[in-house]
């Protein structure tokens, strides 16, 4: 018979003999190797604004990682080594290699986790601004103005961002002043003021 194969080989033998001839027949059988079953994961894609940090990315990873298993065959065993996560914010792929050994069906596959990176954070704001108390005809002119000054700040992109300046107040009429405001962008992964 074939090695992992297998097959049944019939002997037969005969003896030949002037009084007393027979035959016998035998069998000789090798059963063939199981069959090997390996499972994988599909390829994975998620948005790194999909986590809360790295400690998730590395907990969904090694879940995925534990859907490669493999069965039957000769005590048939697999590896993929020690892949790592692809990083929170940055992204990246990790390929992974499933080789598994077996005395007769050897074989690999390939599979990749992907963290897709976080989307640039886009922040807009207006220049400094000045003007004279005499270029205004009362508070409520110079607040309207302050305001539409605020409203230059915005934000976009990001994991969500949000942008924030707190509730600043216009400098006085006539007395004048500065007012300085400070515009908080949070973000999971590019928060910046």
């Amino acid at each position: 018979p074939t090695f992992c194969t297998g097959g049944t080989t019939s002997v037969t033998y005969t003896v030949s003999d002037l009084c007393n001839p027979s035959t016998v027949t035998k069998t000789f059988e090798v059963v063939a190797a199981p069959a090997v079953t390996v499972n994988t994961p599909d390829d994975a894609s998620a948005s790194a604004c999909d986590f809360a940090n790295q400690g998730e990315i590395d907990a969904a990873f090694n879940t995925w990682l534990a859907e490669f298993t493999v069965s039957g065959g000769c005590s048939a065993t697999g590896d993929y080594g020690t892949p790592v996560a692809p990083t929170f914010c940055t992204g990246g792929t990790t390929s992974v290699t499933y080789t598994v050994s077996d005395l007769c069906n050897p074989s690999t596959v390939t599979k990749t986790f992907e963290v897709v990176a976080a989307p640039a954070v886009t922040v807009n704001t207006p220049d400094d601004a000045s003007a004279s108390a005499c270029d205004f005809a009362n508070q409520g002119e110079i607040d309207a103005a302050f305001n539409t000054w605020l409203a230059e700040f915005t934000v976009s992109g990001g994991c969500s961002a949000t942008g924030d300046y707190g509730t600043p107040v216009a400098p006085t009429f006539c007395t004048g002043g500065t007012t300085s405001v400070t515009y908080t962008v949070s973000d999971l992964c590019n928060p910046s003021t």
